[in-house]
């Protein structure tokens, strides 16, 4: 069973942890936390996975690159990490990177990375029991598939603002392709 921690409104931990099938019954105030990890190629374009959830109403919809739990006593970068790895095969190092950027929601934070790094998609190793399938779309197409509900429901302006926050000096860190460190 995969223990989250509880963190209050500020983002600070409040030292309790809850069972992740216990998410839905937190209190006003308690939060647990996520993380996104939006891979670019030099192109500027997502590579997004199509989501593998049987009993999920979302089952088959494309998602950003990966997304996960941050579990209970560990960072948000070494959940990153461990997503990338988990998901899609890939090792990346986001050791000292800050997140993009934070998001708040109904009892959750999101920490979102950004990674710019031509992958070969032949190169990744898809974790079958959640991820169908992988490819690279651009802005206007992830767009297009959010409106004909082929796309986890994200906002517009949440979709442009990653693409266009992408290359901020001082936010991403450009890597290799070989390497992703």
């Amino acid at each position: 069973m995969e223990r989250l921690d509880i963190y209050d409104y500020r983002g600070v931990s409040t030292g309790r942890t809850i069972d992740r099938s216990q998410a839905d019954t937190l209190s006003d105030g308690e939060y647990f936390l996520i993380v996104h990890v939006c891979i670019f190629d030099h192109a500027g374009r997502l590579l997004i996975q199509q989501r593998r959830k049987p009993r999920d109403p979302l089952d088959g919809c494309w998602d950003l690159t990966v997304a996960g739990h941050v579990h209970s006593g560990e960072s948000s970068q070494a959940a990153a990490m461990r997503e990338v790895r988990e998901e899609i095969g890939l090792p990346v190092d986001l050791t000292g990177q800050a997140p993009l950027m934070r998001l708040r929601f109904h009892h959750g934070f999101d920490d979102i990375y950004v990674v710019i790094a031509d992958v070969p998609l032949s190169s990744l190793h898809l974790q079958d029991a959640e991820v169908r399938a992988a490819r690279y779309a651009a802005c206007d197409e992830v767009l297009h598939m959010i409106h004909r509900q082929q796309f986890l429901p994200y906002m517009d302006s949440f979709i442009e603002a990653l693409y266009d926050m992408r290359c901020s000096n001082g936010f991403i860190r450009s890597d290799a392709p070989s390497d992703l460190q």
